[in-house]
């Protein structure tokens, strides 16, 4: 839904430069997001998306809400990784994200990364595994992605998500 309003907002913003209904038309069916925004790829059976470009609270939100849209909770498995550049909010940012996913995506696997995000789960006092960074993260979150699974990763350029991923050599 987020990405909707996105794109009808490019629509009128085109159109008020008089650019013909067509040619909004055409741009928006070959917009090509650039990397790690809901990069779709398969590893061993399971579906990811790797959205670790950018987050903010907004966008973490919006992204739970759609996966709550479409994937079966029991088999989802999220990696959600520190928020950056929040200032004085971000441990509340955290906190308030992972608790919307607890509760918008019962049952789905979750593993926090990062230091803001794994005091977040210490102030929930939730059994969440938590991982200081993508690194340490790597290998054991990868170990929970089975066949038939949908991963979901997401967070901050700087928190390096993607490392999360197998490597797609």
């Amino acid at each position: 839904a987020h990405q909707a309003r996105n794109a009808s907002g490019a629509a009128c913003a085109a159109m008020a430069l008089d650019v013909k209904l067509q040619g909004v038309a055409d741009g928006l069916a070959n917009c090509v997001l650039p990397g790690m925004r809901a990069r779709i790829a398969t590893h061993d059976g399971a579906t990811w998306i790797n959205d670790a470009y950018n987050a903010n609270p907004d966008s973490m939100k919006a992204s739970i809400e759609w996966l709550s849209g479409f994937a079966d909770n029991a088999k989802l498995l999220l990696g959600l990784g520190d928020m950056r550049e929040l200032g004085d909010s971000a441990l509340q940012s955290h906190v308030e994200t992972l608790q919307f996913a607890l509760e918008k995506l019962p049952g789905a696997r979750l593993v926090a990364v990062g230091s803001v995000m794994c005091e977040a789960v210490k102030q929930l006092q939730k059994k969440v595994p938590c991982y200081p960074d993508s690194s340490s993260a790597s290998q054991a979150f990868q170990s929970l992605a089975k066949p038939g699974d949908t991963v979901f990763i997401k967070a901050s350029r700087g928190t390096r998500l993607e490392l999360l991923e197998p490597s797609t050599k």
